[in-house]
């Protein structure tokens, strides 16, 4: 009898052990499952991180072209206006330095004509 109680307690253990692994092997499972559900769902929002970064990013890069585009009109304005304004400052002083060798060389002839009554006043002295 003490063999078939020893068998029944032994068998009783085992059944019982076997009983609480299913249980952990089932919490297990529902875990892991649960785990690749959050896993799944992180990488989704990810992706859909990534294509609103992408979007967010192209918009910026639109709006930096843009703008780059703005700038450089300007920048060509402004040049062209340096330009103009450099070419009627050039034409400003060709016309003064015109103007004044017209007045030197008018200034020029006096001082001759000066030296010639100064010869002749010394002379009649």
């Amino acid at each position: 009898m003490k063999d078939s109680e020893h068998e029944d307690s032994f068998s009783q253990r085992l059944i019982n052990q076997l009983f609480s692994l299913s249980e952990l092997s089932e919490a297990l499972t529902l875990r892991l499952l649960e785990s690749e559900k959050r896993l799944a769902a992180l990488e989704d929002k990810k992706l859909s991180n990534e294509d609103n970064l992408n979007d967010k990013t192209s918009e910026v890069l639109q709006e930096s072209e843009e703008k780059l585009m703005q700038l450089k009109k300007l920048i060509n304005l402004k040049r062209d206006e340096y330009q103009d304004n450099q070419i009627d400052i050039y034409e400003s002083n060709k016309i003064e330095f015109s103007n004044l060798k017209v007045v030197e060389e008018e200034n020029h002839k006096p001082e001759q004509s000066l030296e010639s009554d100064f010869k002749l006043s010394s002379e009649v002295n």
